[in-house]
């Protein structure tokens, strides 16, 4: 077995023919409850044989992934059917990959093969699609006439994850800023007429953020279900630059470190303009955050094959582990109560604004991300 496939003493790494699949489908589909019992479960499931293909499929896990028929399933592994995108690309299939080592759910056949049953998280990138699936996997070993099979549920549970984790960051973002607005209002109260302009210039400031913060939740809730309205418009690619370092030079997040920028072409795209901001206040504000204090944050921006190219680069190193999770919603190099922002900009560049967003990091160059942007977007005025 590849020393890369999902360790299971029970399954071999090789799916069965043809004629041994229609045997196993036409077992389960004849024995008087199994069929019965697997139509009636509301959750997405599958049958697996001992070479982790698929057997047989319920209504739910079809209309999970958007298939008709389970014809087009049956011999396919859980991966592939779900069109993972590690499982597509790995030479060996699904279960074969490097990533297929954290996959929630062929740990969850793993643990089923010597008798264990575990519910684990499992978040399956799908190719051409920026939100991933959110699972939670379960799986059962069952015998049926003397024939190894394992029952694997996969539970959607995107809705329930975006909730919680979206309750809590807008909670714990607008009482912080709050409680900054409320600090400020105590101390205006007390000061002297002279100072009174810097604490309102001051006040104002947190009530931005809060707002922003407040715009920033509403529309990732609605880029994540389709219902985001682009307002598109012709974007001064200097000014938008100009504008996200002068908000975040005098930012907390920018004590002791230098905002720099790289001048770029003056270039007009077509875009949304509060949304380019956003995107890229998001980088600068990650950017800082992982900048060693007394080092410099940069920006830039300039023009490839018909797209602008904003660059946000610091100096430090995105660690291994963290390069491959980095756009999931619910990773984070801080600390696991953060975890929105590379997502939120995946998901407002690659689906809203018709872009795209990547990076690189290593110990010399340190890391640079980039969002490029067509200079005529899918809402090109006229």
């Amino acid at each position: 077995m590849n020393s890369s496939t999902i360790d299971n003493p029970q399954m071999s790494d090789a799916t069965s023919d043809n004629a041994e699949l229609s045997h196993l489908r036409a077992a389960v589909h004849g024995h008087p409850l199994l069929a019965t019992f697997c139509d009636a479960i509301p959750q997405p499931l599958v049958i697996l044989n001992a070479g982790r293909a698929i057997v047989m499929a319920n209504r739910p896990f079809l209309e999970m992934v958007g298939i008709d028929g389970v014809e087009d399933l049956v011999g396919k592994r859980h991966g592939e059917a779900v069109g993972c995108r590690v499982a597509q690309r790995a030479p060996g299939g699904c279960g074969t990959a490097e990533g297929c080592q954290s996959c929630g759910a062929a740990r969850a056949i793993a643990a089923a093969s010597v008798g264990k049953n575990q519910k684990l998280a499992c978040i399956v990138d799908r190719e051409g699609e920026c939100v991933p699936f959110e699972l939670e996997a379960s799986a059962r070993a069952f015998d049926l006439d003397g024939e190894p099979l394992v029952l694997l549920v996969l539970v959607d549970v995107r809705d329930r994850h975006r909730r919680r984790i979206l309750e809590r960051l807008f909670f714990e973002d607008v009482l912080k800023s709050a409680t900054g607005l409320v600090g400020l209002t105590e101390v205006l109260s007390a000061s002297a007429p002279a100072e009174m302009e810097e604490l309102a210039q001051a006040l104002a400031s947190q009530g931005r953020r809060l707002v922003e913060e407040i715009r920033g939740q509403r529309d990732l809730t609605a880029a994540e279900s389709g219902e985001l309205i682009v307002d598109w418009q012709k974007v001064h690619a200097t000014r938008v630059v100009n504008e996200v370092r002068d908000a975040y030079r005098h930012h907390p997040v920018s004590n002791g470190r230098i905002v720099g920028m790289i001048p770029g072409p003056d270039v007009t795209l077509v875009s949304d303009s509060a949304l380019v901001l956003r995107v890229l206040g998001h980088l600068l504000k990650n950017a800082l955050e992982a900048c060693p204090p007394g080092g410099t944050v940069t920006l830039a921006h300039e023009v490839e094959d018909g797209q602008v190219v904003f660059r946000v680069w610091n100096p430090g190193e995105v660690p291994a582990e963290a390069r491959r999770h980095m756009f999931r919603r619910v990773f984070s190099t801080k600390d696991d109560r953060r975890g929105l922002g590379a997502y939120s900009i995946r998901i407002l560049v690659e689906a809203n604004l018709g872009g795209r967003v990547g990076f690189a990091s290593d110990p010399e160059g340190g890391t640079n991300f980039h969002v490029c942007l067509p200079l005529d977007g899918p809402g090109a005025l006229s």
